[in-house]
């Protein structure tokens, strides 16, 4: 089935993966793309909005700090789809006079917010929540937390469980960096409620430090969570090379290429980096001198052509000859 990018039945499907090839979900053309991360990130924001209202005022009236704090937490989540949404659709702008090399890399840029996001929650649980464990050693008393809470957590913790599987497989389909990223931050939540849980039953018991100690523990992940995915898309902007991405399908298309006589020359110095949810290559395509120019420009064309056509996720080659 052909991706047509105004068809509603034909982008649900690729949402969903059914009966699209996974190669042509990721060629899905720009504008298909972008109208996909607006459907997910909006679907996301929704739900944050949501259950941030829910943990909010069931932690109020249970006593629940970790289920206060978790309600922080989703709200951040909106930030996040907001800025996933707005990255994505930058990232799917054309070429022109103002960005010659195109938009990809705000998509980039979107991640690296969204992973700074994470950081910074994770930062500010934890100041908050080391004052409140100090505050429960100290022997003052701390409020029963009542037993809707427990419901509350368990609830939010598979929605956002649900919200993290269907983003992160939507992001891998179309190799976006932005929604696999915001995507994390959906499982982040989850297992901030998670741990929500287990404090609020810890405290129901009465460890009265559980509920604080298992909001530490979340912020701990979600902080890792945040510079693993920094740390990458940093990468992604210093131009890193990302050769592992490819190489395998590279080597056969070359090998393809070469065993039907399409190029004679030897092909070398292979580099790729990542623009958005794509890839630009640079190679050097090493040819005899008794090769007239005309055949040595043809096969520059036909090998432009041919990784584009069968290498996921290329967007541009740029071949130089030497001899």
């Amino acid at each position: 089935m052909d991706f047509d990018a105004e068809n509603p039945d034909c982008l649900t499907l690729a949402m969903m993966g059914d009966h699209i090839d996974p190669k042509e979900l990721k060629r899905i053309p720009d504008a298909g793309y972008a109208k996909m991360v607006l459907i997910t990130t909006a679907t996301g924001g929704v739900v944050n909005i949501l259950l941030s209202l829910v943990k909010f005022f069931t932690g109020i009236a249970s006593n629940s700090h970790a289920l206060v704090a978790d309600a922080v937490h989703s709200l951040s989540d909106v930030v996040s789809d907001v800025v996933a949404s707005v990255a994505g659709s930058m990232s799917a702008k054309g070429k022109d006079e103002h960005y010659p090399y195109g938009y990809g890399k705000w998509e980039t840029v979107g991640a690296l917010w969204v992973g700074i996001v994470l950081i910074l929650t994770a930062g500010s649980i934890l100041v908050h929540l080391w004052e409140e464990i100090q505050e429960a050693l100290s022997g003052n008393p701390i409020p029963f937390v009542g037993l809707p809470a427990v419901f509350v957590a368990l609830g939010c913790t598979l929605v956002k469980e649900v919200l993290y599987q269907v983003t992160y497989q939507v992001g891998n389909k179309v190799n976006s960096e932005v929604l696999k990223a915001n995507a994390w931050h959906h499982r982040s939540d989850a297992l901030s409620s998670l741990a929500a849980l287990v404090g609020i039953v810890g405290a129901r018991a009465g460890v009265v430090w559980a509920d604080a100690a298992a909001g530490a523990v979340v912020a701990c992940l979600m902080g890792k969570v945040g510079v693993d995915t920094s740390k990458d898309c940093l990468r992604t902007l210093a131009d890193a090379n990302c050769l592992e991405d490819i190489e395998a399908d590279f080597e056969q298309c070359i090998s393809k290429l070469q065993s039907e006589g399409k190029i004679q020359g030897k092909v070398k110095d292979l580099r790729a980096r990542r623009v958005g949810r794509k890839l630009d290559l640079d190679l050097v395509l090493h040819m005899s001198n008794s090769v007239p120019l005309s055949l040595a420009l043809g096969e520059v064309q036909q090998l432009k052509k041919s990784i584009v056509e069968e290498v996921d996720n290329v967007r541009e080659v740029l071949v130089e000859l030497s001899s």
